[in-house]
């Protein structure tokens, strides 16, 4: 019982350690996705204006977003940049600041939470 006592807390740590990396590459594989279809999305369609094409953009990362019950996304965390001179054809999304909240004692009592980010370029042919 006293080796137990000592190892106890050792292992659950090790155990919830893993639980929130794998909580944390699940979070950024669904954030990725999500950028991903958005980009992809705002090259294709077409938009008369890149404020136009700027909200479809947000909107869809949005939406992919909060279907896998990830968290709600705010809309300003996700900028869309045009790369080359004809617009639209080249897009930029990149999500970053994204807090992620581990579920172990151990690591919710720093003082800085890591945050999840995530870019994707897509080029319409």
């Amino acid at each position: 019982m006293v080796e137990f006592a000592i190892v106890a807390p050792l292992l659950f740590m090790l155990v919830f350690g893993m639980l929130d990396a794998g909580r944390y590459l699940l979070e950024y594989h669904h954030l990725a996705n999500a950028v991903r279809d958005a980009a992809r999305a705002g090259a294709v369609l077409p938009m008369a204006t890149a404020a136009e094409r700027t909200a479809s953009i947000q909107t869809i990362t949005q939406h992919v977003v909060n279907n896998v019950a990830l968290r709600s996304l705010n809309a300003r965390l996700v900028s869309v940049t045009e790369v080359g001179t004809i617009p639209g054809r080249r897009i930029r999304v990149t999500v970053a600041g994204v807090p992620f909240r581990p579920v172990t004692p151990f690591f919710t009592r720093r003082t800085t939470l890591p945050t999840i980010a995530a870019e994707y370029r897509h080029e319409f042919q």
